[in-house]
């Protein structure tokens, strides 16, 4: 009987240690390195769909992050919530959104935003200065997003990862690519223009 104790001993001590270092390996993974996210709402389509399965990478957005790229982040405005939406201006520039266009400016110049993952123009009048650890970011969805144009830039410290694989729908699986705007250098933005534009719309809803 003392033998069979000192073989079940054994085997619970082989296991036990092997299972310990399986969850303390899958609890820094989800930690450090990636973790599950699932898309809650429409303020990302069409790129993504409510109920989309993805899986997120929290490594590279310590050391970059591009134009473009889909972040996963705390809301500014809720300490209970997660957001999704796109980065469309990087710390030190100028964003601002006249006339339905996005405009970002730098020491490199002015340029317009061409975005070839929109449907809907974006609506709203911007005019911030990003500091040096702020982004701002938009859903894709512009006729729904709550982005930061109602609540302001992000602080890089709130970002928690990027979206880097879609697990489902199956149909849609794999490696998300970066869809970054393409930049169109213009002279100066056309203030007028905007205000016009903003006087249509307000005449086509009156």
């Amino acid at each position: 009987m003392r033998k069979i104790w000192k073989v079940l001993k054994r085997v619970f001590s082989f296991f036990g240690s092997g299972f310990l270092l399986l969850l303390l390996c899958v609890i820094l993974l989800r930690a450090f390195v990636a973790e599950p996210f699932v898309v809650r709402g429409n303020s990302m389509e069409p790129t993504f769909f409510d109920g989309d399965y993805l899986w997120i990478e929290k490594v590279s957005p310590h050391f970059y992050l591009k134009r473009g790229e889909v972040v996963v982040f705390k809301a500014p405005d809720n300490p209970y919530a997660v957001y999704i939406k796109r980065i469309i201006g990087l710390p030190g520039e100028r964003v601002r959104i006249v006339g339905q266009k996005i405009y970002v400016s730098s020491e490199e110049g002015i340029f317009l935003l061409i975005e070839p993952y929109i449907k809907a123009l974006t609506q709203g009048s911007v005019d911030i200065t990003l500091g040096e650890d702020e982004y701002f970011v938009l859903g894709d969805n512009r006729t729904v997003s709550e982005d930061s144009r109602m609540f302001g830039p992000i602080k890089k410290k709130a970002i928690i990862g990027r979206a880097w694989i879609r697990i489902f729908p199956f149909a849609k699986k794999g490696v998300l690519p970066i869809v970054s705007p393409q930049l169109k250098r213009v002279e100066k933005i056309s203030v007028l223009q905007g205000f016009s534009q903003s006087i249509y719309s307000l005449s086509c809803f009156s």
